[in-house]
């Protein structure tokens, strides 16, 4: 019934490079990026994402074509990988919901067009969802209208919408706080156009990841919540139109490795609890509109030795740092 199932799914992709050739026989166990349970034999895994779609050296392998609700007969099914083809601005299927046992689905840079369904929000198992598209992928409109869908996918440990519109997704924080397993948030160009200031309760405290990058203008203070997220090592907030200053909470932030604060408008100088980020490796502060001495960013107890890469240009700031 799965290899059926499989077989018609199939003759709804449109396959230019023989990508699927491996689909004939018998056994749908041994079919290119197929994975079937060793005890059971039922299918838990479809890998077929285009793994060359960042390669203009390499043959095209792109899927094309509809997704047949055909899938729903892999009732057993934990991983759906589809990213990097292209389904020419076709909507989700809503019936992905329905797929109650998977725990990865990737549907990132599929050419997908259309308001994202909140049928996704009954994938109840789901740790990993990425719907988001880059570069040719997002020249179709491509939304989410509301975000209440996500409180019911708490074992979510990864969450990427990257360049779809959420400019209608009012509360959207409030809905992502909620999911306290989440590990990495990216959220880097949505159009996002509020972020509160303070959270009643900060729930996401987990978060290592979080890119909410190239939004706005926000046009406020950074958040006091971001304070409360002492696992971060990666944070980017460029581009996203904050003002005043940079707080010396910014020291809490312990773990951080990245930091992107790049092209906003901030006032004063650096908080010298920036030492205390002993962990940074990257750091962009560019074009913040920042004053002080440079030399105030060596610390004593803290040289950063990791560091690799510190972007300070195009700001009030005079001195030279001595790296440590």
């Amino acid at each position: 019934m799965e290899r059926a199932a499989l077989l018609t799914f199939k003759a709804g992709i449109i396959d230019t490079s023989n990508c699927l050739s491996s689909w004939t026989g018998r056994d749908c166990c041994s079919w290119q990026g197929v994975v079937c349970d060793n005890n059971t034999g039922h299918v838990v895994k479809l890998n077929l994402q285009n793994k060359y779609q960042y390669d203009s050296n390499s043959s095209d392998c792109t899927l094309r074509g509809e997704i047949n609700p055909s899938l729903l007969v892999l009732s057993h099914l934990i991983r759906l990988d589809l990213s990097g083809n292209d389904f020419n601005g076709t909507n989700i299927p809503e019936f992905i919901g329905s797929l109650k046992r998977l725990k990865h689905l990737d549907l990132s840079n599929c050419g997908f067009s259309g308001k994202v369904p909140q049928q996704l929000g009954n994938l109840s198992n789901i740790r990993f969802l990425d719907l988001s598209c880059f570069y040719e992928t997002c020249i179709f409109p491509y939304r989410v209208d509301g975000l209440s869908w996500l409180s019911h996918l708490s074992s979510l440990r990864y969450l990427a919408l990257m360049s779809l519109d959420l400019s209608s997704a009012a509360n959207w924080l409030q809905e992502v706080n909620k999911l306290k397993y989440l590990k990495e948030l990216r959220f880097s160009y949505c159009g996002l156009s509020n972020i509160p200031n303070s959270l009643s309760h900060v729930n996401f405290t987990n978060l290592e990841v979080l890119d909410i990058g190239r939004n706005g203008p926000f046009n406020t203070t950074l958040p006091t919540w971001l304070w409360d997220l002492t696992k971060l090592s990666y944070l980017d907030l460029g581009n996203s139109g904050f003002h005043g200053k940079i707080p010396d909470s910014l020291g809490n932030l312990i773990s951080l490795k990245t930091l992107y604060l790049q092209s906003n408008d901030f006032e004063g100088s650096i908080p010298t609890s920036i030492q205390n980020l002993c962990n940074l490796v990257f750091v962009d502060l560019s074009s913040v509109g920042i004053g002080g001495d440079i030399a105030e960013l060596a610390g004593k107890y803290c040289p950063w030795k990791n560091m690799e890469t510190l972007m300070l240009g195009n700001n009030k700031l005079h001195g030279v740092y001595l790296d440590g």
